[in-house]
């Protein structure tokens, strides 16, 4: 009886050990699908394509990465000048991948092209640099990206704020073509179809 009991007990305590697994599993793809962490796969297995197609991010991750970056390289940013940024790197992935960097939607605001999500995170600086640093187990960059998006944090921060806002602001590109207010999103055709015309550095 007591044998019984214990067995009970214990078939018990691994299901719900069981349950909790799966529970973190589910949880994980659920967040990487969130994030659009995935890699482009071949239609035979399900495998990762052996093209020059890069993994995508969700733009947290890549603003996060941005302001680390600027923050150890002593050259801290504002969070209109990181909006610009996120812009221009997700126009210049289009054109040289043909896929988006981030799956989350850019909105055409007043002073150009925003994700809301990124500008509510830091909305509280202002116009002050954010100086923040983050725990390098955080920023899951693969190093590829890593160094393919450098070298475009490092030529963008070196503009003033309001060159980057007039070069979103171009006639005729994404933003100018779409702005209402502040809750109109620049279609992500539109940011790829424009961005594939663009010859050199953008």
């Amino acid at each position: 009886m007591k044998r019984g009991i214990f067995l009970n007990v214990i078939w018990k305590y691994c299901k719900n050990i069981v349950q909790r697994i799966n529970k973190c599993i589910l949880n994980s793809v659920q967040f990487m699908a969130n994030c659009g962490i995935m890699y482009p796969t071949s239609q035979k297995g399900g495998t990762p394509m052996a093209d020059n197609r890069r993994p995508q991010y969700c733009a947290k991750q890549i603003a996060h990465y941005i302001i680390d970056k600027c923050t150890h390289d002593d050259h801290p940013i504002s969070n209109l000048q990181l909006q610009k940024i996120l812009y221009f790197l997700q126009g210049n992935n289009y054109r040289e991948y043909g896929v988006p960097l981030f799956p989350d939607d850019i909105y055409a605001w007043p002073y150009g092209p925003v994700v809301p999500e990124v500008y509510d995170e830091f909305c509280s600086n202002g116009a002050t640099p954010i100086c923040d640093l983050y725990d390098p187990n955080e920023l899951i960059i693969d190093d590829k990206t890593k160094t393919i998006l450098d070298a475009q944090i490092i030529r963008y921060r070196k503009k003033s704020v309001w060159d980057l806002v007039n070069e979103s602001h171009i006639q005729g590109g994404p933003w100018d073509t779409v702005y209402q207010g502040y809750k109109t999103i620049i279609p992500k055709s539109l940011i790829a179809n424009y961005f594939r015309k663009q010859s050199g550095d953008f």
